[in-house]
């Protein structure tokens, strides 16, 4: 079972997922407004508590910088500590990463169902992509290109000057 998390300065979404046959399944999802609770910590107990469910692995993917397992929340009055998360869950390790390199990530388990193209590209295009949000803040990551594979890497952009 899997605890993943969108953590965002307005809301923060929290899903419990099952993987069967390679797919993920989702099991039982929640929003929370995220400026009504005091930390990550207080959401994550909450849900957990009430979905009556267990993760076997944890990961939030979340507004703003993560350094060393840690983030100051860009949007928020939140320190989030993936140990403290992993004390609260009871696993070995929770997994904090940039929300926009989650994002990332995700683009290439999409379906074509799932794209809506915005221009007509000729061709099969190759090379760098990045990944632009505008949300409470504006998210942005990346994906360099190697000539045989993408390789994503967190942006805190939308921050720059």
């Amino acid at each position: 079972m899997i605890l993943a998390g969108d953590i965002g300065g307005t809301n923060a979404r929290l899903a419990f997922f099952d993987v069967v046959e390679g797919h993920f399944r989702l099991i039982s999802a929640s929003v929370f407004q995220s400026r009504e609770y005091s930390g990550l910590d207080q959401i994550v107990s909450r849900f957990v508590d009430t979905s009556n469910l267990h993760p076997d692995a944890a990961c939030f993917g979340v507004a703003g910088p993560v350094r060393n397992g840690r983030v100051e929340a860009s949007n928020l009055p939140w320190i989030i500590d993936s140990r403290r998360l992993a004390d609260e869950l009871k696993l070995k390790t929770a997994m904090l990463i940039n929300d926009l390199e989650a994002n990332a990530w995700g683009i290439a388990t999409l379906d074509p169902k799932d794209v809506i193209s915005l221009n007509q590209v000729k061709g099969n295009p190759v090379g760098n992509q990045a990944v632009i949000s505008a949300g409470t803040g504006l998210g942005e990551a990346g994906m360099y290109w190697d000539g045989s594979r993408h390789h994503v890497f967190a942006s805190e952009g939308g921050h720059s000057d």
